[in-house]
């Protein structure tokens, strides 16, 4: 087995310490590590490692360990073979994360380079196995993707789900913890499983009012994430590139127009202010969903919202059909926002049957009054489901296997929905919400994929976890249809 690694953050050397016990039970043959550790603490010993740190691909500096030049072209049957995969990758390249806004040359030249680069990276080594510790949500990460779909390489990723420290697990994007969705509905003994205390503590927190749905120290954090986001996206980056080649002036001169187009791109934005002095801060209808608006860019939205990552299309197309109930749609932005285009907020503000609510109103408060709520991915559900509230949206994921979630896939489907809350039919169980726990605590691994994810789950459980979960795959042949039960 050739396997391509990407690891997740790493503290005291835990990447290479998961591998090492992962290479005692499997004998990989090679292994292709992208390493993102903490103080470069992860040392891989042995010739079969190659180590790839991971802000080359963030930075796209592949120039600095090889010489481009020197690698095979890319030639037509892998470029149409991509064709499908392409224009998520280029929407990836307009992140906030990168330094600036390029034009469409710009913005293919990288995904270029990112596609030589990893493919020759996959046919070098003859890679046969792909492992991602998240859903891959920057171009490098969704190009390594890519093309193991494209290749028919196995592919297996895991992801934060809405409890810190549980990751969920996925062969693909579109069937991220379809597992735990499955033990839902094929029904867990409720009396002879445990729940792990990390999620009878979500659960305790989530059935009452809290500080993960009220704005306790909402200020405070957001001005530190403020801080920390402008400087390790916006301005670190740009002073290293410039440091780096301030003695060429033609450089010099190139980056200059790059840093005048970070100042057109912002003044192009709009804080969040600007959204809460239009926003009203009272609930006026007796019914109503609440369409909760997600901070992007981020993985829930991009890619793993598919065709939703537009949220306004979403909030359109509800808006749309609750209109026929006589029905509002209140819509609540991510109190983290920092800034969106201002075309974004006033297409959203003029919305027909729309209803735009300040970011500080207490989401406790609209989860309780509202008939529904909806949204694309967010942690929202979970805190629905707990509640015994219905919820709409537009990704299938583990929630699906609940009846009360409703998976979005046409204009019928909501009114049909609505009018089941309407006449009652729609009823979440105690049991209901137990056995979605349960499947949680089943089907999903330990693992805290930032190093701040979850201070109770163990390096050593992490570790365990993820070795049994790439065995158990590869005991079963790799599957598509991977369905993972974790091993006590």
């Amino acid at each position: 087995m050739n396997l391509l690694y990407r690891a997740p953050a790493s503290v005291g050397g835990s990447n290479a310490k998961c591998l090492k016990a992962l290479d005692e039970k499997l004998h990989f043959n090679k292994c292709v590590v992208v390493d993102q550790s903490a103080e470069e603490a992860d040392i891989y010993r042995g010739k079969k490692y190659i180590k790839i740190s991971a802000g080359i691909g963030y930075h796209c500096q592949y120039d600095d360990i090889l010489d481009m030049n020197k690698i095979s072209a890319l030639d037509r049957e892998l470029l149409e073979a991509m064709e499908e995969y392409k224009s998520t990758c280029l929407n990836m390249s307009l992140r906030n994360y990168n330094i600036h806004v390029g034009n469409y040359y710009e913005m293919e030249s990288e995904y270029l380079k990112h596609l030589k680069f990893w493919n020759y990276i996959f046919e070098n080594h003859n890679i046969d196995f792909v492992f991602l510790a998240t859903i891959p949500h920057h171009m490098w990460e969704y190009m390594v993707y890519a093309l193991a779909k494209c290749k028919k390489i196995p592919i297996l990723l895991v992801g934060t789900s809405h409890i810190f420290g549980l990751a969920m697990v996925g062969t693909s994007i579109e069937n991220m913890g379809i597992n735990i969705a499955n033990m839902c509905k094929l029904g867990i003994n409720l009396n002879r499983t445990e729940l792990h205390e990390i999620v009878k503590e979500y659960y305790n927190k989530s059935s009452k009012k809290h500080s993960c749905l009220s704005n306790r120290d909402k200020k405070e954090r957001r001005k530190n994430y403020l801080y920390k986001f402008c400087y390790r996206n916006y301005y670190k980056p740009l002073i290293e590139k410039i440091s780096r080649e301030f003695d060429n002036y033609r450089l010099l001169k190139k980056d200059m127009g790059t840093l005048l187009r970070i100042v057109y791109e912002r003044l192009r934005l709009v804080s969040i202010s600007y959204y809460d002095r239009r926003a009203v801060s009272k609930v006026k209808d007796k019914k109503f969903v609440c369409f909760f608006l997600h901070s992007t860019p981020e993985s829930a939205t991009l890619p793993w919202g598919g065709v939703f990552q537009n949220q306004l299309l979403a909030v359109r197309l509800l808006a749309q059909e609750l209109n026929k109930k006589n029905i509002k749609l209140y819509v609540k932005e991510h109190w983290i926002q920092l800034y969106r285009e201002k075309e974004f907020y006033d297409e959203l503000l003029s919305m027909p049957n729309v209803v735009c609510i300040k970011s500080s109103v207490d989401s406790y408060m609209l989860l309780k009054k509202s008939i529904a709520v909806a949204t694309i991915t967010g942690t929202i559900i979970s805190e629905a489901i707990i509640n015994k509230k219905p919820v709409i949206t537009f990704t299938k994921s583990y929630w699906s296997g609940i009846d009360s979630v409703l998976f979005v896939k046409n204009c019928k489907d909501i009114t049909k929905f609505i009018n089941d809350i309407l006449d009652g039919i729609i009823v979440i169980s105690n049991n209901d919400v137990k056995r979605y726990f349960f499947a949680h605590e089943n089907g999903m691994v330990r693992f805290p994929l930032d190093l701040d994810d979850n201070i109770n789950i163990s390096l050593k459980d992490a570790q365990r976890d993820i070795v049994d979960l790439i065995s158990k795959f590869v005991d079963a042949g790799l599957p598509e249809d991977f369905y993972y039960i974790r091993e006590k």
